[in-house]
């Protein structure tokens, strides 16, 4: 599946934001790794992205490490199953998840969490930011933590960030000019 594919939230297709963000999108997507089979879409650090994940933070919305993401994923895609077959219908699949991965894996990391994207397409979003697990790991969980990866749930939370997104480099932008 092409980034181009995946099917944004509601909240992020309505917004007036939306073509900035596509093309963001489109602009930004690399290879997980060297041969990898899966895309990311690369984020430049920025503050304004960091403090929008923060906040969604502090209200409980992002999971850390990759077996809790993995089990968490797992028992979603399973509940979810369950509900299309109680009412006999498939539902649209939106983005409703953020995976950040911080941008100081090893190459067997990355397979690794290749199949954790491939197995949870297309509701979840792999972003890559340029920022070292050590850094990730003091903004988010404080001195001494580290953090590869992350998970940012709830559609609403995951709208916020990629709106920040958008915000953060049209801001750039317009410095630049």
């Amino acid at each position: 599946m092409k980034m181009s594919e995946y099917r944004l939230p509601k909240l992020v297709e309505n917004s007036t934001e939306f073509a900035a963000i596509n093309d963001f999108i489109a602009e930004n997507t690399i290879k997980l790794w060297k041969n990898s089979k899966e895309s990311v879409i690369f984020v430049p650090f920025c503050e304004k992205f960091i403090r929008a994940l923060q906040m969604e933070h502090r209200k409980g919305r992002i999971i850390r490490g990759f077996e809790l993401i993995e089990r968490n994923l797992a028992s979603e895609s399973k509940g979810l199953q369950l509900v299309d077959e109680k009412t006999g219908t498939s539902r649209g699949q939106r983005v409703s998840r953020l995976l950040i991965i911080s941008n100081d894996g090893a190459e067997r990391y990355y397979r690794k969490v290749e199949g954790l994207i491939a197995n949870n397409k297309p509701r979840v979003l792999p972003l890559m930011i340029d920022a070292d697990s050590d850094h990730l790991g003091e903004l988010f969980f404080g001195e001494g933590k580290t953090v590869k990866l992350m998970l940012l749930e709830h559609k609403e939370s995951v709208s916020a960030a990629l709106l920040a997104i958008i915000k953060a480099f049209k801001n750039k932008t317009e410095e630049n000019d």
